[in-house]
């Protein structure tokens, strides 16, 4: 379920004259206002749903309306599909449904909660609430002819600004589009009529221009108002934004200076908020691709697609369809929670979900009303959301869903990689939907056949890079729905062996000599120091060895290699080099990584008692 407002601005150049003729704003309209006591809701494809005023108050405040009519299947498949009673006759749609149980109307996933999914990501101009801060409703009711749904509207908070000179809009600060403005609510602001605080802000808006305000706080819960250039109240809102936090989104309706007030729902909160403005004069990445019946599309949701006010991308694909045909399509990804929408020829919203592909996968069974070119939107879930998924459309009577198996789970590599392949297969033979499939490691790569629908089989090919290192290593990619473990071997590498000249350091990887002249010594040939064997160390266990050089009776010089969590410019973790002498000899110390095969050398001059510190001579 979003939480926060959701509306389509697509300005879409290339679509049918309809959708290119005005942007897109999928709503839920309400016919009738509250004043006549009957509220009317369109479902989608124009299902109405008919509240009435209740004659008591709602427990907890606000006011209630109850559903005129019990709950009919054509309501029901509006929002919920026809998966739950897919053999009710076209003459019995509009009968009351009595075979409900209480978690069809209000579990987790049941008509309740996805009516108020609806109303969150497609809000419509009146402030109806479903599930609302004042009370849990709705709630079902339930009796012999059926069920009766019950919603609530919080009461109107009539908030206009008072004459206190902080409340009038002629004190207003000033907010520009994309600006975030911080605030804090104080006992020495604007009070408004309900005893809450308010601070007002202005902007310059144009006719037409599609604005999003954001409130947020963790101070308080928010509240939110907007008023047009005449200074009447256009919209409000309560918690369209994340958890307690407001969002408006709306089509401004003048040009002028419109103004936004930030406030509590509560009288007397105060504390900390910011506000943010985003304006949108149409999108001009919402360009429409094309797909057919039978047809699967590969695509990818990036940060240079369309995007929608609640931050989420989306790809859009016209078909072709005929009134009566009945249309499934299927949208997959291993990448991102989908979401699917369907729009008629006239652009208005005539089916959306979330869920029914299995897992995270969204799928849309609908028989089309009219004949023309209807949009599919390829979407996500949450906001920002980015990533390959697999688009399929058919046409016909549905069948089953696919349920896709793997040939094998896993593969292993020599440290000098490969390629190979993964089966993928469907059932039943006759099954409809789609596989996609990402790998989760850089250097195992999807080389072809990343995708499928139907039942197939299919193969997948991969290529597996090199590795440098002498460590082993895991990677994996997610196919259809599973997961493929590769494990690849490290390099095969020397081990230093320990001698009287040589000591060895950190589990045997380095190998470390040491070579000395006499300061009146005119040859040219050094001779080599002896490791001094100490209790504890010159082991290569250890990061620490002594030497000497005429007798073992005296230590001359200590060396050191620490890996302590050094790291080099780049960032990459190191091992250091660390000695030192108590002897005014020439020396020259030689370290050589058996790994890599890299050595260093190190040396001091005659008469100079002196050491060297490098903290990245060595990559770890």
């Amino acid at each position: 379920m979003r939480s926060r407002g959701f509306l389509f601005t697509l300005g879409l150049v290339s679509l049918c004259a309809a959708l290119s003729a005005q942007p897109v704003r999928p709503r839920i309209p309400v016919l009738d206002g509250p004043a006549s006591g009957q509220r009317t809701i369109n479902l989608p494809g124009g299902v109405p749903l008919v509240l009435e005023r209740a004659t008591t108050a709602c427990a907890g405040g606000g006011t209630c309306w109850v559903a005129r009519d019990p709950l009919t299947y054509r309501q029901w498949f509006a929002i919920m599909g026809t998966s739950r009673f897919p053999d009710v006759a076209p003459q019995e749609l509009d009968r009351p449904i009595e075979s409900l149980t209480p978690a069809d109307v209000s579990g987790d996933k049941g008509f309740l909660a996805a009516l108020a999914a609806y109303q969150e990501k497609f809000p419509g101009d009146a402030p109806m609430k479903f599930g609302g801060p004042v009370t849990p409703l709705p709630q079902a009711q339930a009796n012999s002819t059926g069920v009766h749904i019950t919603a609530t509207m919080a009461s109107n908070k009539s908030l206009q600004p008072i004459t206190d000179a902080a409340c009038t809009f002629g004190g207003a600060s000033g907010i520009s589009c994309g600006q975030t403005r911080s605030g804090s609510l104080s006992v020495s602001d604007c009070t408004l009529g309900d005893g809450s605080y308010a601070d007002v802000y202005s902007f310059s808006g144009t006719s037409g221009e599609q604005v999003t305000i954001n409130l947020s706080s963790t101070a308080f819960d928010t509240y939110l108002l907007l008023y047009d250039p005449s200074g009447s109240l256009a919209m409000t809102d309560d918690d369209s934004g994340p958890g307690l936090n407001s969002q408006i989104a709306y089509t401004l309706t003048a040009t002028g200076t419109w103004y936004i007030v930030a406030n509590s729902l509560h009288a007397g909160d105060t504390g900390a908020y910011d506000v943010l403005l985003s304006c949108d004069n149409g999108n001009t990445n919402c360009n429409v691709g094309t797909t057919s019946c039978g047809a699967t599309v590969s695509g990818a949701l990036s940060t240079s697609d369309c995007q929608l006010s609640d931050g989420s991308y989306v790809d859009f694909y016209q078909f072709s369809g005929t009134a009566g045909t009945t249309v499934t399509i299927d949208l997959s990804s291993s990448a991102f929670d989908t979401y699917l929408v369907l729009l008629d020829p006239n652009a208005n919203l005539a089916a959306f979900d979330d869920d029914s592909g299995g897992a995270l996968n969204s799928r849309i069974v609908y028989t089309l009303t009219s004949s023309g070119n209807w949009v599919i939107g390829a979407n996500s879930l949450h906001g920002g959301a980015t990533g390959g998924y697999s688009l399929h459309t058919s046409c016909g009577n549905p069948t089953s869903s696919c349920t896709y198996t793997l040939g094998s789970s896993s593969a292993s590599y020599g440290s000098g990689g490969g390629s190979g392949s993964v089966q993928v297969s469907g059932s039943p033979s006759n099954c409809t939907g789609s596989w996609s499939s990402i790998s989760n490691a850089s250097w195992l790569g999807i080389t072809s056949g990343s995708g499928g629908s139907g039942a197939g089989p299919f193969t997948l090919n991969y290529s597996v890079g090199s590795n440098s290192s002498s460590s082993s290593r895991n990677g994996s990619m997610t196919v259809a729905g599973h997961t493929f473990t590769v494990t690849q071997s490290g390099q095969s590498t020397g081990v230093c062996t320990p001698s009287s000249t040589r000591a060895c350091l950190l589990n045997g990887r380095f190998a470390a000599t040491v070579r000395f002249r006499g300061g009146f010594d005119n040859g040219s040939a050094d001779t080599n120091a002896f490791v001094k064997s100490v209790s504890g160390f010159a082991s290569p266990n250890f990061e620490t060895a002594f030497f000497y050089f005429n007798s073992d009776n005296n230590i001359e010089m200590l060396l050191k290699m620490l890996d302590q969590g050094n790291t080099d410019g780049a960032g990459h973790p190191t091992i250091a080099v660390l000695f030192g002498t108590a002897t005014p000899l020439r020396i020259e110390l030689s370290i050589t990584d058996t790994q890599t095969g890299i050595t260093r050398t190190y040396s001091s001059d005659f008469s100079a008692m002196r050491g060297v510190t490098d903290f990245t001579a060595f990559l770890k």
